[in-house]
């Protein structure tokens, strides 16, 4: 009799120790699928063609590859459509969009339905739970059918409340001064500001062996709370007055999923 409870209470004690291991893999299942997908806003900058009208006075469509396109959406692999379409404007932050990890494929979508068949842009994106990606046309192409870009970490531990982001997608280093300070900025690269509430900022760019040009000179303020994208990148429109352009974007840090 006690062979038989000893057998019993071993098998027990085993059929206990695989449920709890069950239990806890089912826990941690439902964790991992609770976690939120990471965010995505994206930010096209660059210039819109001249509109020209009809002689009804209606505005004609602009030339194809003179803007970004309208709408994209994200397909993942399989020809999995994931989230919503959204869209596109020039100088214009896009709503967020739900990403996978790591490589994030747009596609364009028109009045047809989706382009499956190749991606109108691919980006890859670090850890983290919130980007920003400024895109830009590409300087060969001189069209929007194809795309360059720049991803940013955009949550509030990499870019916080108070700060200034100056981010160069130009093709020329950018002098940057403020408060009689003087900083290089080289193309495609970034530099963050903290702890600023007000300040004048003086932007300039020297193309070649060309003299400074100052293409920025202005005060930038900011309220509790809040912190500033600051983009500079090349004028593309058609016999631009200055090389290169820059936007600010005024924002609270704490944005809403």
């Amino acid at each position: 009799m006690r062979f038989r409870n000893r057998r019993f209470f071993r098998f027990g004690f085993g059929n206990l120790m695989v449920l709890a291991c069950l239990f806890s893999w089912s826990v941690m299942a439902e964790n991992q699928q609770a976690e939120p997908d990471p965010l995505l806003r994206l930010l096209p900058v660059g210039e819109a063609p001249p509109w020209e009208k009809r002689l009804n006075g209606q505005e004609l469509p602009p030339p194809e590859g003179s803007i970004p396109p309208r709408q994209v959406v994200q397909i993942r692999a399989g020809g999995v459509q994931k989230g919503d379409p959204v869209r596109l404007r020039l100088d214009r932050l896009s709503a967020p969009i739900p990403i996978g990890p790591r490589v994030v494929k747009l596609h364009r979508q028109g009045i047809a339905g989706i382009n499956n068949s190749k991606p109108w842009h691919t980006l890859k994106v670090p850890k983290g739970d919130r980007f920003l990606a400024v895109l830009w046309r590409d300087p060969k192409e001189g069209r929007w059918s194809k795309a360059r870009s720049m991803t940013l970490r955009d949550d509030v531990t990499a870019f916080p409340a108070g700060s200034v982001r100056f981010v160069n997608v130009s093709p020329w280093t950018v002098n940057l001064s403020h408060d009689g300070v003087d900083v290089q900025l080289p193309p495609h690269d970034m530099l963050m500001l903290a702890n600023v509430e007000e300040g004048e900022f003086q932007v300039r760019v020297r193309i070649k062996d060309e003299k400074w040009v100052k293409v920025y000179d202005s005060v930038l303020q900011q309220d509790a709370g809040e912190r500033t994208n600051a983009i500079v990148y090349k004028a593309d429109g058609v016999r631009p007055r200055m090389p290169v352009k820059m936007r600010v974007f005024r924002e609270h840090a704490k944005l809403r999923r």
